[in-house]
């Protein structure tokens, strides 16, 4: 056999580099950034379950360049061409439960480059007229919102604006990188500036999808709101766990544990009822990950409602999601329930 070497060639036309918009007027993506207008072309979307964010309200768009679209899959993750661009603005409520005190305090986006998803968050200036890049490391500010059950009416809240890392410690790869654009979150109605209509329709019938849908949206899968108790308990827990947590607790997610909460396995089977805890015990007697039942000795219980070191989620949030730690504790409490009456 005959070898061969190859010599590396210098490229004398290489791609142009260009600085990266330092504000968020500069991206494009608005034609009134004060006002929050998006610009022709950028498409507003909503969710069936939206990610905890310690309270904050989120305003979502995306975009995909040229006469490019959307790779659509039933069952996993959208895929998306380079240059497409996810946008999502988040409010603060200033006085706690009033959402006319808002006040728009981040916009994060995740644009595809050279085949790679990249994060960039925006921290808005104090008069909400435009918003600065964040460097690369991240930041953290703390507000002062009002509230009547806080000790002297009000209490410190400190926003963390993510690192470049940590925008992909969630947008990951196994999660399909961009959280929201999956058949079981985007098979809802949403409002287009007054005239409202089924999400997967609307975009079908733009153009957006690469193919044509081969169903009808009522035919495919869609996620119960997990805040809303007249839907199954279950499946209100299983979508909570998909959306907050499996990003990393699913194969090959980088979560270190054995636990699965990927749509697709059973919570029976995720390696969480009645498991021993692979780590921290959490000074808990007799621990578990789940102890049906019995919710104070459940791992997984408690680090939903810590916050420090042994949080979950583990970054980018300072406050424990009351009502999803409450969700999980009426599951957790009624397994031994279920048991009971099947030993019975």
């Amino acid at each position: 056999d005959r070898g061969e070497i190859y010599q590396l060639d210098r490229n004398l036309a290489p791609k142009q580099k260009q600085d990266f918009p330092r504000k968020l007027s500069e991206t494009g993506l608005f034609t009134s950034v004060g006002n929050h207008e998006i610009a022709p072309g950028v498409i507003p979307y909503s969710i069936n379950a939206p990610f905890w964010s310690d309270g904050a309200h989120k305003e979502r768009f995306f975009g995909v360049p040229g006469d490019l679209g959307i790779d659509f899959k039933e069952d996993r993750a959208w895929a998306f061409d380079d240059g497409s661009v996810t946008v999502k603005s988040f409010k603060l409520d200033m006085e706690e439960g009033n959402p006319e005190s808002g006040r728009r305090i981040e916009t994060r986006i995740v644009v595809k480059q050279d085949d790679h998803w990249v994060g960039y968050t925006y921290a808005w200036n104090d008069e909400e007229t435009d918003a600065d890049l964040v460097e690369a490391a991240g930041l953290d500010r703390t507000y002062t919102i009002k509230d009547a059950s806080a000790p002297g009416g009000e209490r410190k809240q400190t926003w963390h604006y993510p690192s470049r890392k940590e925008c992909m410690f969630c947008h990951s790869r196994a999660a399909g990188f961009v959280l929201g654009f999956n058949t079981h979150q985007m098979n809802r109605v949403q409002d287009y500036g007054g005239v409202t209509d089924n999400q997967l329709r609307t975009l079908d019938h733009i153009g957006i999808f690469m193919k044509a849908l081969e169903k009808p949206p009522a035919e495919y899968a869609s996620f119960p709101d997990p805040m809303d108790e007249k839907a199954d308990l279950h499946a209100r827990v299983k979508t909570y766990l998909n959306v907050n947590c499996a990003m990393c607790h699913v194969n090959s997610g980088g979560g270190n544990s054995k636990l699965k909460f990927g749509i697709k396995t059973p919570l029976e089977e995720a390696n969480l009822i009645g498991e021993l805890p692979l780590h921290d015990t959490m000074g808990l007697d007799d621990a578990r990950i789940v102890v049906p039942g019995h919710p104070e000795r459940s791992i997984l219980y408690t680090r939903v409602t810590a916050r420090g070191t042994n949080q979950m989620p583990p970054t980018s949030s300072n406050r424990v999601d009351e009502r999803g730690a409450q969700l999980l504790f009426d599951w957790i409490q009624q397994l031994e329930v279920k048991a009971t009456s099947a030993a019975e």
